[in-house]
């Protein structure tokens, strides 16, 4: 699997799968340059996030997320990849359903040799879980995106109660303790 760029709360909507428009357009150019650059690396699945910044109310939407996905598995399948869209903590790319919903719309926009997937987060998901769905729990994040899911990132965190960080397991002196990055 090869992890595309992602951008950040500052970057050009360049690089934002949800966005309306000329953004959209410009980020699926970016991520078709991207993937053709990593083709001689033969990767299985490539990797992209779905909403990039922190700008909401701009017309992102689930829509922008499906035709994008749908665009750049048209050219993972020339590599012979799938699309994996990661799942967020914020955003469009956050809940389960809307998620899968946009991996099937895009499935079902045309015929594709590979099809898109899910890259899930277990951390995103708990963040975002704490948050808007209080009581849900990761695995029931999984539950409903289900077969979707093509890659999986395990980490750890608090959720939003505490301030969010990765949690690594490492050991010291023999006995395993977590850390916060």
């Amino acid at each position: 699997c090869i992890h595309l760029p992602y951008g950040s709360t500052t970057a050009a909507r360049n690089r934002d799968l949800c966005a309306a428009g000329a953004d959209r357009a410009a980020s699926v150019a970016f991520f078709t340059r991207a993937i053709r650059a990593v083709a001689p690396l033969k990767p299985k699945n490539v990797l992209v996030h779905c909403n990039q910044t922190l700008a909401f109310g701009d017309g992102s939407s689930a829509a922008s997320l499906a035709l994008s996905l749908h665009e750049l598995q048209t050219v993972a399948d020339e590599i012979g990849a799938h699309v994996c869209v990661e799942n967020m903590s914020y955003g469009v790319g956050a809940d389960a359903a809307v998620l899968a919903a946009a991996v099937d719309e895009a499935n079902a926009l045309g015929s594709h040799r590979y099809e898109v997937r899910i890259a899930f987060d277990t951390g995103h998901a708990n963040l975002y879980l704490t948050r808007e769905q209080p009581g849900k729990t990761v695995v029931d994040w999984l539950r409903t995106a289900g077969a979707r899911i093509g890659q999986l990132h395990i980490h750890g965190n608090r959720g939003w109660q505490r301030f969010p960080l990765h949690l690594l397991s490492c050991r010291r002196r023999g006995r395993a303790r977590a850390t916060e990055t």
